[in-house]
């Protein structure tokens, strides 16, 4: 019995730390800016590195386009899928992660000579670490320019 209650409370630790999901409405109108002030600014994006950018001076065309750039909402739509495709990318490459498994089998008959039977059972996928890396196509490479013989 006291290994029953051991395994109830590990279980319970375990499931304490699953995460929970609440819903959030949609909002009712787009988020837009009214104040070209309030928007942000090209150095917080790390688009424009060693770009200068200083709003108090007025705005001049090389800054108007660095805003819009920044602020453009298809090209945030953009910068975020290539930022998941990186982290797809990095997922890759990383070992697989270890797990723990725990189970109990209790008899249903009261024979003397039953009992319960627990087992924790660490698990590592080895085979995941022996396979070969996929390979990855290379880039299609471009025909060289060759000059046309003048006729």
């Amino acid at each position: 019995m006291p290994k029953l209650r051991l395994l109830i409370l590990c279980a319970t630790a375990a499931l304490a730390g699953c995460a929970t999901y609440t819903a959030k409405p949609l909002p009712q109108q787009p988020h837009l800016v009214r104040d070209w002030h309030r928007l942000s600014t090209p150095a917080d994006d790390r688009l424009f590195v060693g770009a200068h950018y200083n709003p108090n001076d007025g705005l001049d065309l090389t800054e108007v386009a660095m805003l819009a750039v920044a602020n453009n909402p298809q090209l945030k739509v953009a910068r975020d899928e290539s930022a998941v495709a990186g982290a797809h990318l990095y997922a890759a490459g990383l070992p697989p992660d270890p797990q723990l498994s725990l189970s109990a089998d209790v008899p249903t008959a009261n024979k003397p000579a039953l009992t319960t039977a627990t087992r924790i059972r660490p698990d590592y996928a080895v085979i995941e670490l022996l396979r070969p890396p996929p390979r990855r196509p290379h880039p299609p490479r471009r025909a060289a320019s060759r000059p046309r013989p003048r006729a």
